[in-house]
């Protein structure tokens, strides 16, 4: 009744680690890990628990990161999303027309863009796509980075250049824009600020960054 639990006669092996969790209308969270040892085989740990809320006014992305490479007619694009949620509840989301459940986080990619999938979820499951929107289902609780979103996708283009606009439906803390160096590449970034060459696993990219900007910014 005073939200304590007990459980006995748990390995005291070191190298045994326990993640405690709970499962609150539905929605799981989640403590620190904890091992145990001989000398010390009594541990105490919380899992914050919290209330709910239909209020999407807390979440923003605190980070994200683009990764841009080229094949013959097109951009190859993943874009990684950690979203955050400043509020005191957790953001069960709201019902939309299209959709068959509640939806939280609501995602934009470029006019054009094919083979749109989600490395954590697939469409018309976890994610659900209405116009030219794709959402997902999964709660928010509060805390910075609390929520990962990873989108790839395809975008064609003929002849020798192309642009590349984003809209963004929420703050965004921190973007950065990483492509891959290539032979006689230029790049156009004018609303970012180039951050020089980035060695990722023995490959090349030009490294752009923006801070700090407001939806459709």
């Amino acid at each position: 009744a005073d939200g304590v639990f007990v459980f006995r006669d748990l390995a005291t092996d070191p190298n045994i680690g326990y993640l405690p969790t709970v499962s609150a209308s539905g929605i799981g969270y989640g403590g620190n890990f904890v091992s145990l040892t001989p000398i010390t085989p009594t541990v105490e740990t919380q899992v914050e628990v919290y209330g709910t809320t239909d209020d999407p006014s807390g979440v923003r992305i605190n980070r994200s990161h683009w990764i841009i490479d080229e094949q013959p007619g097109a951009l190859t694009i993943g874009e990684i999303y950690l979203f955050g949620n400043s509020g005191d509840s957790t953001f069960i989301g709201k019902k939309i027309d299209g959709a068959d459940v509640p939806v939280t986080i609501g995602l934009r990619v470029p006019e054009g863009a094919e083979q749109v999938q989600f490395d954590n979820g697939s469409l018309g499951d976890r994610f659900q796509q209405v116009g030219d929107v794709y959402y997902d289902t999964m709660p928010i609780v509060p805390g910075d980075s609390v929520q990962q979103i990873v989108v790839r996708y395809l975008l064609p283009f003929k002849g020798t250049e192309t642009s590349l606009k984003q809209e963004f439906l929420y703050p965004v803390d921190q973007l950065s824009l990483l492509v891959t160096q290539l032979p006689g590449l230029e790049i156009e970034a004018p609303q970012m600020e180039f951050a020089g060459q980035q060695d990722i696993q023995g490959q090349q990219f030009q490294l752009w960054r923006k801070s700090a900007f407001d939806p459709q910014a």
